[in-house]
Protein backbone atom coordinates (compact mmCIF):
# COMPACT_ATOMS: atom_id res chain seq x y z
CA UNK A 1 0.00 0.00 0.00
CA UNK A 2 1.70 2.81 -1.25
CA UNK A 3 1.42 6.72 -0.92
CA UNK A 4 -1.41 7.03 -3.55
CA UNK A 5 -4.03 4.81 -0.79
CA UNK A 6 -2.17 7.35 2.18
CA UNK A 7 -3.56 10.24 0.16
CA UNK A 8 -7.23 8.53 -0.10
CA UNK A 9 -7.21 8.41 3.57
CA UNK A 10 -6.03 11.66 4.64
CA UNK A 11 -8.81 13.19 1.78
CA UNK A 12 -11.50 10.71 3.31
CA UNK A 13 -11.03 11.99 7.08
CA UNK A 14 -11.29 15.57 5.55
CA UNK A 15 -13.93 14.83 3.85
CA UNK A 16 -16.23 13.14 6.18
CA UNK A 17 -16.81 16.47 8.71
CA UNK A 18 -17.76 18.60 5.54
CA UNK A 19 -20.17 15.65 4.68
CA UNK A 20 -21.62 15.73 8.03
CA UNK A 21 -21.73 19.26 8.25
CA UNK A 22 -23.61 19.87 4.63
CA UNK A 23 -26.49 17.18 6.10
CA UNK A 24 -26.73 19.67 9.25
CA UNK A 25 -27.07 22.72 7.19
CA UNK A 26 -29.57 21.20 5.03
CA UNK A 27 -31.81 19.59 8.26
CA UNK A 28 -31.61 23.35 9.49
CA UNK A 29 -32.82 24.83 5.92
CA UNK A 30 -35.61 21.93 6.16
CA UNK A 31 -36.16 22.80 9.75
CA UNK A 32 -36.56 26.68 8.51
CA UNK A 33 -38.11 25.93 5.72
CA UNK A 34 -41.22 23.74 7.35
CA UNK A 35 -41.47 23.80 11.25
CA UNK A 36 -44.13 22.15 11.51
CA UNK A 37 -43.65 18.77 9.43
CA UNK A 38 -39.74 19.01 11.51
CA UNK A 39 -42.07 19.57 15.24
CA UNK A 40 -44.11 16.44 13.61
CA UNK A 41 -41.16 14.28 12.95
CA UNK A 42 -39.18 15.17 16.28
CA UNK A 43 -42.50 14.38 18.39
CA UNK A 44 -43.23 17.76 19.87
CA UNK A 45 -42.38 21.37 19.89
CA UNK A 46 -38.57 21.16 19.91
CA UNK A 47 -36.43 20.23 17.36
CA UNK A 48 -33.10 18.72 17.83
CA UNK A 49 -30.55 20.28 15.49
CA UNK A 50 -27.53 18.21 16.88
CA UNK A 51 -24.18 18.96 14.57
CA UNK A 52 -21.45 15.37 15.78
CA UNK A 53 -18.40 15.82 13.60
CA UNK A 54 -16.81 12.27 14.42
CA UNK A 55 -13.92 11.23 12.63
CA UNK A 56 -12.10 8.51 14.74
CA UNK A 57 -12.79 5.68 12.29
CA UNK A 58 -11.25 7.51 9.39
CA UNK A 59 -8.50 8.87 11.81
CA UNK A 60 -7.53 5.00 12.88
CA UNK A 61 -7.69 3.93 9.08
CA UNK A 62 -4.89 6.22 8.55
CA UNK A 63 -2.98 5.61 11.44
CA UNK A 64 -3.14 1.84 10.40
CA UNK A 65 -1.86 3.04 7.35
CA UNK A 66 1.26 4.68 8.45
CA UNK A 67 2.22 1.66 10.73
CA UNK A 68 2.40 -0.23 7.85
CA UNK A 69 3.64 2.21 5.37
CA UNK A 70 6.09 3.20 7.76
CA UNK A 71 7.25 -0.68 8.66
CA UNK A 72 7.18 -1.44 4.77
CA UNK A 73 9.60 1.19 4.31
CA UNK A 74 11.86 0.59 7.13
CA UNK A 75 12.33 -2.97 5.65
CA UNK A 76 12.48 -1.63 2.38
CA UNK A 77 15.49 0.25 3.61
CA UNK A 78 17.18 -2.06 5.76
CA UNK A 79 17.44 -4.48 2.74
CA UNK A 80 19.18 -1.85 0.76
CA UNK A 81 21.61 -0.83 3.63
CA UNK A 82 22.45 -4.69 3.18
CA UNK A 83 22.78 -4.88 0.16
CA UNK A 84 24.77 -1.77 0.52
CA UNK A 85 27.20 -3.13 3.04
CA UNK A 86 27.67 -6.37 1.20
CA UNK A 87 28.95 -4.83 -2.28
CA UNK A 88 31.31 -2.45 -0.06
CA UNK A 89 32.67 -5.79 1.14
CA UNK A 90 32.93 -7.16 -2.21
CA UNK A 91 35.04 -3.94 -3.23
CA UNK A 92 37.18 -3.82 0.01
CA UNK A 93 38.11 -7.86 -0.74
CA UNK A 94 38.63 -7.13 -4.56
CA UNK A 95 41.03 -3.94 -3.74
CA UNK A 96 42.54 -6.64 -0.96
CA UNK A 97 42.96 -9.58 -3.60
CA UNK A 98 44.20 -7.06 -6.31
CA UNK A 99 47.37 -5.88 -3.39
CA UNK A 100 48.09 -9.23 -2.47
CA UNK A 101 48.69 -10.28 -6.17
CA UNK A 102 50.37 -7.24 -7.50
CA UNK A 103 52.85 -7.53 -4.07
CA UNK A 104 54.47 -10.86 -5.78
Amino acid sequence: MGAETGRLLVAAFLDRPLRDLLLFLEKVRDTIRNPGKAMAAAGGPVVNLQLVLDVDEEVRAFEEWAQRFDQERWLRTAAERRRQSSSLWSIAAGFLFGYWIGKD
